[in-house]
Formats: C-alpha cells, structure tokens, sequence
C-alpha cells in the first residue's frame, strides 16, 4: 500500500506480527509536523546533542511536500496550486473593487 492510498482510506489494517526490538530509545518522535518537530528538537538539546538538533532543523526545512500536497489536491478534485487558483479567481480585484476608500472588512468595528 502506497503513502497516497494509505492517505485517503479511513483505516489501516495489518494482520498480527511479532516485530524484533532493534533498538530502544528514551524518545521517540512520530511524525515531523511542528509538534514532532519541536519534540525532537527538544530531546536533542535536553541531551545537549548539538549536532542532533541541527539534523532536525536540517531535515525539517530541507522536506519539500509540495509535490505530495499537489498530488493530493488534484486527487481531490482541486487545483495542485492553491496560490494560482487565487491569483485567477479574480478574488483579490472583487476585494478592492468593494473596498473603494480604503474600508476595511469586518464586523462594524
């Protein structure tokens, strides 16, 4: 099963296995979204892993998932480039059109 079919399926099911331990950790960090992110990193400088922590920072920013995340969209049924879609909605001129003067948007503010 691919990373993509496993993303739009609502379960994940494998049949019962015994798993052999490798290795054991005090941490371990699932996932790289900001919240794993800073977890790892975390763990890192309370070890005072100096070059650990810079293998985080330099992994998290060198992850590009725009390729995924368009593939996704499409998938979806959505445009792959969410900022193109904006730029030819036109949305940005109906914005100043209505907004003549300078008038902001809000709730009577």
């Amino acid at each position: 099963m691919t990373l993509r079919e496993t993303l739009r399926g609502t379960h994940l099911t494998e049949p019962a296995r015994q798993v052999e331990i490798i290795r054991r950790t005090e941490v371990l960090v699932v996932g790289s979204g900001p919240g794993g992110l800073a977890a790892a990193l975390a763990a890192a400088q309370q070890a005072g892993d100096v070059l650990g922590a810079n293998g985080i920072l330099m992994d998290a920013y060198n992850t590009d998932v725009r390729p995924l995340l368009a593939e996704l969209r499409e998938d979806m049924g959505l445009d792959p480039d969410p900022i193109a879609a904006y730029q030819r909605s036109g949305y940005q001129e109906r914005i100043v059109a209505e907004r003549v003067g300078g008038s902001q948007a809000g709730w009577g503010a």
